[in-house]
């Protein structure tokens, strides 16, 4: 069940996606509970991507090499024969620290 997400400008989401919205597959009602959400934000923590009703479905840790958690699930694109970008970009960023 594909939705669309909708990514925030200069997010690294938006970097890796190169685009802002897109359309990505999930089937659950979790999310943040809105009154820790400012707390969140004071700490670092970037709600990148959001859903129709703009309720978050990606957060990013500023500052760290890669830090990216999604509501929505990147690895179904592989059983389209499509390679998950966000796979692709976690395996750059590792090869950048390994090196």
């Amino acid at each position: 069940d594909e939705r669309e997400v909708y990514l925030l400008p200069g997010s690294r989401l938006a970097s890796i996606y190169e685009r802002e919205t897109i359309r990505e597959g999930y089937h659950c009602a979790f999310g943040v509970n809105p009154k820790y959400r400012a707390a969140l934000e004071r700490v670092g923590v970037g709600f990148t991507a959001t859903d129709k009703d703009g309720d978050p479905r990606a957060i990013e840790l500023a500052g760290h090499p890669f830090f990216l958690a999604t509501l929505f699930q990147f690895e179904l694109a592989a059983l389209r024969g499509a390679t998950p970008p966000i796979a692709v970009a976690f395996l750059r960023a590792a090869a950048v620290r390994r090196a």
